[in-house]
């Protein structure tokens, strides 16, 4: 069914989801412009990141869509809207998930910049009727569906107990691989991503990084951390989908030989003099150096050195984006 209700002369389809959704039987959802099939690699992130965070987002979408991927968004202020835009400079194609009806997609704001995503090859998808304003309770419901017709999803930087840690804890349940992105502690927004990373979700540093990202997609396993995590359902509770109908992600055993995986886009170690480390930081790499099988967790070097689990990973961040450490799925640690 066709309905001309989007003021802006796009026509509003109303079909069965199925060209969406890639984990469970979905919903009937509305749609404006052109779904594009391929890879698609959703990009969360605070709506108040600095300026740095925004053209990181930027330049990853780009270098997404470059490479022949769909980036998507929930088509908020900040980082959703600078992926948005940094996929758009590179030609590629898009779909955002405005949390609303799209007779009126919010934000209004970007008005102008759905139009481009459209003209572009783009879409914009609700599972809202085409008057329903935005509300809370939709966004969460919004990151559901996003998380069941990805395939993987990058958190570019995000507050403690923020919208974008919901939207990967969905997508980590459905067993889609997450990443982040790696921020110095003292960065604003740089708590969120340090706590999914800790979590096991794989370091994406900046666009370098991209191709080998959509390569390994097939063969990267579901983050265990947010597998087992019982507080909610692994799969979206999408409207008329009966409980026994969602099927959750059991994750695979991991060999030694799977821990050793590299971080994608890790800085590369400086040629010449190496830089100075740290006591605690000489103590991390000579212990990962003796572990045997390679490879310990956050937890297990914390224990070995003696320290706190967050002063370990903020260390194994650091370290990690010097090339000096691998991080692998659940977060193993290893030395390259």
């Amino acid at each position: 069914m066709q309905n001309d209700a989007w003021h802006l002369g796009f026509s509003l389809v109303d079909h069965d989801g199925r060209s969406w959704f890639r984990r469970g039987r979905g919903s009937r959802l509305w749609q404006v412009g052109t779904l594009t099939q391929g890879v698609r690699v959703a990009i969360v992130g605070s709506r108040k990141a600095t300026a740095a965070q925004f053209q990181r987002s930027w330049e990853i979408a780009h270098a997404l869509a470059q490479a022949g991927a769909v980036v998507v968004s929930g088509g908020a202020v900040g980082v959703d809207a600078a992926g948005l835009r940094g996929a758009l400079a590179a030609g590629g194609a898009t779909v955002a998930w405005p949390g609303s009806g799209l007779g009126n997609p919010h934000p209004q704001q970007h008005r102008a910049l759905y139009r481009a995503m459209i003209d572009q090859g783009g879409a914009l998808l609700s599972a809202l009727a085409s008057d329903q304003p935005a509300r809370p309770q939709w966004f969460l419901q919004r990151n559901r569906m996003i998380a069941s017709g990805i395939d993987a999803l990058i958190a570019v930087c995000a507050g403690p107990q923020s919208g974008t840690l919901h939207a990967a804890h969905q997508a980590g349940r459905l067993g889609v691989p997450v990443f982040a992105v790696p921020w110095p502690s003292d960065m604003p927004l740089a708590a969120g991503t340090a706590e999914l990373l800790a979590q096991g979700a794989y370091p994406i540093a900046g666009p370098q990084g991209i191709p080998e990202l959509i390569a390994s997609l097939p063969t990267l396993e579901p983050i265990a951390a947010f597998l087992k995590d019982k507080t909610k359902s692994y799969s979206p509770r999408l409207p008329g989908l009966p409980v026994s109908d969602r099927t959750p992600h059991t994750p695979r055993k991991i060999d030694a030989a799977q821990r050793a995986r590299p971080c994608y886009d890790a800085a590369p170690a400086p040629a010449g003099k190496p830089e100075l480390l740290q006591p605690g930081e000489q103590a991390l790499l000579a212990l990962l150096q003796t572990a045997e099988p390679p490879g310990l967790s956050a937890e297990e070097l914390a224990c070995g050195l003696g320290q706190s689990r967050q002063a370990v990973v903020e260390m194994a961040l650091q370290l990690t984006l010097r090339g000096l450490l691998r991080r692998g799925p659940g977060g193993v640690l290893s030395v390259p």
